[in-house]
């Protein structure tokens, strides 16, 4: 394997939110271990300790100064414990919080910042055929109040766990120092086999795993250089959900988590690792600059001796090549020197593939975090006995050893979970990568196992870019299951999606459009399994996928022709004249209501579906066809609503009125503060968007000076 982008990320978060999951449950001192001192303190309560209740878990972890910081902790909860599924829990309930209080140290200063976080926890999809990309999915792209990273299963997530199905993902997110981060806590049932860390005894419980960010993107500079103890945090794990303001939905009192049944004693466990420290110091990796030299008079988190570092440029005399020069950044790559992992070496995204705290550019052996066994880490077993009911004694827990397991390539698939026409030619993308890292890897068979409405099988070799493409025919309609596997040295590796077959809907074709009679008008329909025949426009952004709607007016009348879709990406509108699919002429083209930004900060509002909205005058008599469709071509919206109504010139807030609230919407619009919801209303001089000369006839018409009458925007 080769070097990666993967880096230790020093932010304020990394070890807060892997506290919020160490939910063992009391206390027990840890061990030193190799010389260094590493004894966090752990304590736990249950709200009501009875048999087989709903109870919230209160939990308090901390380290003192100078220990150092934690690299990784994995909490077992007893397997007789309840969890609900995923399926019982809508996304969004609210599931617990976490507050914490870390020190930091900012621009190579001391550790001497207090910074006070809180995280809101909610309930997460875990459905690891519905991915997001690999980006930063906090914003909210429907606008149904939650993030995206709610609604989908992050890619990184099945990179990091391949082929692992969790039983339950909570998410949090919160600006730090204004940097947008996030959090998920994957639960894993008994004796599931975690990367980079030993194999878990099933009998220790449910694990819970957490991971900060994308851990798999590169780190940017960022103000906060050191992430030091004294550390202190609090998780309420909740037994029975809150309901999330920001959502339609009242998600409240769903059952998420039981006591055991029986009354008795339980055990919770957490395995807890140290970060490394090469040279022995006493000073983890990642605040030690200097990692490969012993630096007894300096101390990164303040109260060292000054000569240590005479320039005080955050590098110990030991290693600095110019102890007389403050530059605070030796290697000019924008890392400061006690944030950068090669502070030698200028990188813009210094990679550390063994996860030590030192940079692969001068890490000697930067496959090997134990730098041939000198490198030293405290390694312990936090574990609780606490009692349910009367109580009673808990087995004997068996501490989590031997070696670690190694993360297998990644196979994916591509579609997985989506919808197609029935009669058509699926590709299926399959793509083979190194873990983390990301590196392809070529040439390589990947076979292919069809089973369902349309069975086959098949294979293709993967290219220079580790992806290679696999064709089938599906006749049939109904489900199919593809399993996907390739062998890799030793490494057998497998995954599966499905795919499902539809029949397309009946108004999929211009010459079977929907009849709509008198107005108002209102219908769904669905986009899954539609498509463009031959000769179809696609002026009005329709990609792929559409539907058709029929309208003749009995006199002249100004419209309004809204399309909603529930989820998925934003509908298309588009209204043509002509009486065939090959004169269809467009007429004028919809536009769509986009969701406020990802970081407007506003009141909790009922979120509105994806929408476009179309205006137009329509003549007495003429036939008027409505393409009604999609951006993308795997019926990424499954379902529409459509409504076709009498519209009001200047209406822009879709009030059915033409008042003082318009002209404001449209002022407001024209000092960038968002478009208003039926600006098409408004576009008085054509041009496809509102802009002063619209805001003037809007003026004329209400004062009574002037009476514009609407206009359709050309596309030539």
């Amino acid at each position: 394997m080769g070097a990666n982008a993967l880096r230790t990320v020093r932010t304020v978060i990394v070890p807060l939110v892997l506290l919020a999951v160490v939910g063992a449950l009391g206390l027990r001192s840890a061990p030193e271990a190799h010389g260094l001192s590493f004894n966090p303190h752990l304590g736990a309560s249950l709200a009501d300790s009875s048999p087989g209740v709903a109870s919230d878990i209160n939990l308090d972890f901390s380290i003192d100064a100078p220990d150092p910081i934690f690299d990784s902790i994995v909490t077992f909860l007893p397997s007789e414990m309840y969890i609900a599924p995923d399926a019982d829990v809508p996304n969004g309930a609210i599931a617990g919080t976490l507050d914490a209080e870390s020190t930091l140290g900012l621009f190579n200063g001391d550790c001497n910042t207090l910074l006070p976080v809180h995280f809101d926890l909610v309930e997460a999809s875990t459905d690891i055929h519905d991915l997001i990309p690999l980006y930063s999915g906090y914003p909210d792209f429907n606008n149904n109040g939650l993030p995206e990273n709610v609604d989908h299963y992050p890619e990184f997530l099945v990179r990091l766990a391949p082929n692992l199905q969790p039983i339950e993902r909570l998410y949090g997110q919160t600006l730090v120092a204004g940097v947008q981060t996030f959090v998920n806590f994957v639960v894993f049932a008994p004796g599931t086999k975690i990367a980079r860390l030993p194999e878990m005894d099933a009998s220790l419980g449910y694990q819970v795993v957490v991971f900060l960010n994308d851990p798999t993107s590169p780190s940017v500079p960022f103000a906060i250089t050191d992430f030091c103890t004294p550390l202190s945090t609090n998780t309420v794990v909740f037994g029975t959900s809150q309901d999330n303001p920001d959502t339609t939905a009242n998600e409240s009192s769903v059952t998420l988590k039981r006591n055991p049944q029986s009354a008795g004693g339980y055990n919770a466990v957490s395995f807890v690792r140290s970060q490394w420290d090469t040279d022995g110091d006493g000073v983890e990796n990642t605040m030690d600059p200097c990692p490969f030299t012993l630096d007894p008079g300096w101390d990164p988190r303040g109260g060292g001796s000054q000569a240590a570092d005479a320039d005080s440029d955050g590098l110990p005399n030991s290693c600095d090549p110019s102890p007389n020069d403050t530059n605070s950044d030796q290697d000019g790559d924008g890392y400061q020197n006690k944030q950068d992992n090669c502070p030698l070496f200028a990188e813009n995204y210094p990679p550390d593939y063994d996860h030590d705290g030192i940079g692969d550019a001068c890490d000697p052996l930067p496959e090997d975090a134990s730098q041939g066994g000198v490198a030293q880490r405290a390694e312990v077993c936090l574990t609780s006995e606490f009692e349910v009911g009367a109580g009673g004694t808990a087995p004997e827990v068996v501490c989590p050893s031997g070696p670690d397991v190694i993360l297998p390539p990644v196979l994916m698939i591509d579609p997985g979970g989506e919808k197609f026409r029935v009669g058509t030619v699926l590709s299926l993308y399959a793509q083979l990568t190194e873990p983390i890292s990301n590196e392809p890897i070529a040439a390589t068979k990947i076979s292919f196992d069809v089973t369902g409405a349309n069975p086959t099988t098949g294979n293709c070799t993967t290219n220079n870019f580790g992806n290679c493409q696999f064709n089938y025919a599906a006749p049939n309609v109904g489900t199919d299951t593809i399993t996907a596997s390739a062998d890799v040295g030793a490494e057998h590796i497998t995954n599966t999606a499905t795919v499902e077959w539809l029949n397309p809907p009946e108004n999929d074709d211009f010459a079977n459009a929907t009849v709509i009679g008198a107005l108002p008008y209102e219908g769904d329909s669905t986009l899954a399994a539609s498509g463009h025949e031959s000769g179809e426009s696609r002026a009005c952004g329709a990609d792929q996928q559409s539907v058709w709607f029929e309208f003749t007016p009995q006199s002249d009348v100004f419209v309004k022709i809204e399309a909603h879709g529930g989820s998925g990406d934003y509908p298309d509108l588009g209204l043509f004249s002509g009486t065939t699919v090959a004169t269809a002429t467009p007429v004028t083209c919809g536009y769509t209501v986009y969701p406020p930004p990802p970081f407007e900060s506003a009141p909790a509002k009922t979120p509105d579906p994806l929408e476009a909205y179309l205006f137009a005058s329509l003549d007495a008599g003429t036939k008027y066809h409505i393409q009604a469709g999609g951006f993308g071509s795997r019926g990424a919206i499954e379902d529409l609503a459509i409504e076709l109504s009498e519209a009001v010139l200047g209406d822009t807030n879709c009030d059915g009125l033409r008042d003082g609230l318009d002209i404001l919407g449209m002022l407001r619009s024209s000092v960038g503060f968002g478009q208003p919801e039926c600006s098409g209303a408004a576009d008085f001089d054509c041009s496809g968007y509102l802009n002063p000369e619209d805001i003037v006839s809007e003026l004329r018409l209400q004062a009574g000076v002037w009476s514009p009458g609407p206009c359709n925007f050309s596309l030539s």
